[in-house]
Protein backbone atom coordinates (compact mmCIF):
# COMPACT_ATOMS: atom_id res chain seq x y z
CA UNK A 1 0.00 0.00 0.00
CA UNK A 2 1.28 3.35 -0.92
CA UNK A 3 0.89 6.43 0.56
CA UNK A 4 0.95 9.57 -1.19
CA UNK A 5 1.37 13.30 0.42
CA UNK A 6 -0.13 16.14 -0.50
CA UNK A 7 2.63 18.88 -1.54
CA UNK A 8 2.47 22.66 -0.69
CA UNK A 9 3.86 25.28 -3.17
CA UNK A 10 6.65 25.37 -0.89
CA UNK A 11 7.98 21.60 -1.53
CA UNK A 12 10.21 20.76 -4.34
CA UNK A 13 8.88 19.13 -7.68
CA UNK A 14 11.26 16.43 -7.36
CA UNK A 15 9.42 15.10 -4.16
CA UNK A 16 12.36 14.93 -2.10
CA UNK A 17 11.26 17.92 0.17
CA UNK A 18 8.22 15.70 0.84
CA UNK A 19 10.18 12.96 2.65
CA UNK A 20 11.71 15.57 4.52
CA UNK A 21 8.71 17.18 5.96
CA UNK A 22 7.27 13.37 6.48
CA UNK A 23 10.60 13.08 8.36
CA UNK A 24 9.80 16.50 10.17
CA UNK A 25 5.84 15.27 10.67
CA UNK A 26 7.40 12.28 12.82
CA UNK A 27 9.66 14.10 14.79
CA UNK A 28 7.03 16.36 15.91
CA UNK A 29 4.97 13.25 16.92
CA UNK A 30 7.63 11.69 19.08
CA UNK A 31 8.45 15.89 20.91
CA UNK A 32 5.06 15.60 21.54
CA UNK A 33 4.84 12.09 22.85
CA UNK A 34 8.13 12.60 24.88
CA UNK A 35 6.51 15.72 26.32
CA UNK A 36 3.27 14.01 27.79
CA UNK A 37 5.61 11.91 29.29
CA UNK A 38 7.75 13.88 30.66
CA UNK A 39 4.71 15.61 32.19
CA UNK A 40 3.06 12.06 33.45
CA UNK A 41 6.50 11.45 35.58
CA UNK A 42 6.32 14.85 36.64
CA UNK A 43 3.03 14.17 37.84
CA UNK A 44 4.12 11.06 39.32
CA UNK A 45 6.63 12.52 41.33
CA UNK A 46 4.62 15.44 43.07
CA UNK A 47 2.48 13.38 43.80
CA UNK A 48 5.12 11.15 46.26
CA UNK A 49 6.58 14.32 47.75
CA UNK A 50 4.19 15.23 50.62
CA UNK A 51 5.29 19.25 50.26
CA UNK A 52 4.20 19.67 47.20
CA UNK A 53 1.58 17.01 46.74
CA UNK A 54 -1.73 19.16 47.63
CA UNK A 55 -0.36 22.48 45.62
CA UNK A 56 -2.17 22.98 42.03
CA UNK A 57 0.51 24.61 40.82
CA UNK A 58 4.19 23.85 41.23
CA UNK A 59 6.81 24.28 38.93
CA UNK A 60 9.35 21.74 37.87
CA UNK A 61 12.45 23.00 39.74
CA UNK A 62 10.33 23.38 42.68
CA UNK A 63 8.95 19.37 42.07
CA UNK A 64 13.01 18.43 42.05
CA UNK A 65 14.46 20.77 44.72
CA UNK A 66 11.73 19.16 47.25
CA UNK A 67 11.83 15.80 46.32
CA UNK A 68 15.81 16.00 46.98
CA UNK A 69 15.14 17.27 50.43
CA UNK A 70 12.44 14.47 51.14
CA UNK A 71 15.05 11.79 50.11
CA UNK A 72 17.43 13.60 52.56
CA UNK A 73 14.93 13.74 55.13
CA UNK A 74 13.85 10.08 54.35
CA UNK A 75 17.98 9.13 54.70
CA UNK A 76 18.28 11.14 57.97
CA UNK A 77 15.53 8.97 59.58
CA UNK A 78 16.38 5.99 58.71
CA UNK A 79 20.21 6.49 59.89
CA UNK A 80 18.85 7.91 62.98
CA UNK A 81 16.98 4.34 63.07
CA UNK A 82 19.86 1.78 62.27
CA UNK A 83 21.81 4.53 65.01
CA UNK A 84 19.55 3.39 67.79
CA UNK A 85 19.01 -0.46 67.05
CA UNK A 86 23.10 -0.03 66.93
CA UNK A 87 23.36 1.28 70.12
CA UNK A 88 20.71 -0.61 72.02
CA UNK A 89 22.09 -3.77 70.72
CA UNK A 90 25.96 -2.84 70.77
CA UNK A 91 26.71 -5.11 73.94
CA UNK A 92 25.08 -7.57 72.24
CA UNK A 93 27.13 -7.36 69.04
CA UNK A 94 29.98 -7.60 70.59
CA UNK A 95 29.17 -11.16 72.69
CA UNK A 96 28.24 -12.09 69.44
CA UNK A 97 31.20 -11.53 67.71
CA UNK A 98 33.64 -12.67 70.24
CA UNK A 99 31.37 -15.69 70.33
CA UNK A 100 32.22 -15.82 66.11
CA UNK A 101 35.60 -15.24 66.48
CA UNK A 102 36.27 -17.91 69.02
CA UNK A 103 34.22 -20.78 66.86
CA UNK A 104 36.02 -19.29 63.72
CA UNK A 105 39.74 -20.01 65.70
CA UNK A 106 38.11 -23.28 67.18
CA UNK A 107 37.37 -24.61 63.62
CA UNK A 108 40.36 -23.00 61.68
CA UNK A 109 42.93 -24.69 64.32
CA UNK A 110 43.38 -27.91 65.06
CA UNK A 111 43.08 -28.76 68.59
CA UNK A 112 45.74 -30.49 69.86
CA UNK A 113 43.68 -32.85 72.71
CA UNK A 114 42.13 -34.35 69.50
CA UNK A 115 43.02 -37.89 68.56
CA UNK A 116 45.46 -37.77 65.83
CA UNK A 117 43.06 -40.11 63.60
CA UNK A 118 40.44 -36.85 63.52
CA UNK A 119 43.27 -34.41 62.37
CA UNK A 120 44.17 -36.65 59.58
CA UNK A 121 43.40 -34.98 55.68
CA UNK A 122 42.11 -37.00 53.37
CA UNK A 123 42.93 -36.55 49.79
CA UNK A 124 40.96 -37.77 46.85
CA UNK A 125 42.48 -37.95 43.37
CA UNK A 126 40.58 -37.81 40.43
CA UNK A 127 41.01 -40.29 38.06
CA UNK A 128 43.11 -40.15 35.34
CA UNK A 129 41.11 -40.20 32.05
CA UNK A 130 42.89 -41.43 28.80
CA UNK A 131 42.27 -38.54 26.24
CA UNK A 132 40.35 -40.72 23.61
CA UNK A 133 38.63 -42.16 25.87
CA UNK A 134 35.75 -39.15 26.16
CA UNK A 135 35.31 -40.43 22.07
CA UNK A 136 34.97 -43.70 22.40
CA UNK A 137 38.12 -44.58 21.67
CA UNK A 138 40.91 -46.89 24.15
CA UNK A 139 44.39 -47.06 23.83
CA UNK A 140 44.52 -50.44 21.86
CA UNK A 141 42.88 -48.78 18.77
CA UNK A 142 44.55 -47.91 16.44
CA UNK A 143 44.24 -43.83 15.75
CA UNK A 144 43.52 -43.03 12.20
CA UNK A 145 46.03 -41.20 10.15
CA UNK A 146 45.91 -37.58 9.15
CA UNK A 147 44.65 -36.92 5.82
CA UNK A 148 46.90 -35.77 3.19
Amino acid sequence: MMLKMKTTADDCCCGSMVVVSGLSVAKKYRRAYLRKIRRKEYRKLKAVVPSVAHKEKVSKVTVIEEAIKYIDELHDALADRLNIQQNSNESTKQLDLADLVKSFLASSLPDRRLPVVLQRRHTYEKPLQQPMASRGWTMDDKVPKARS
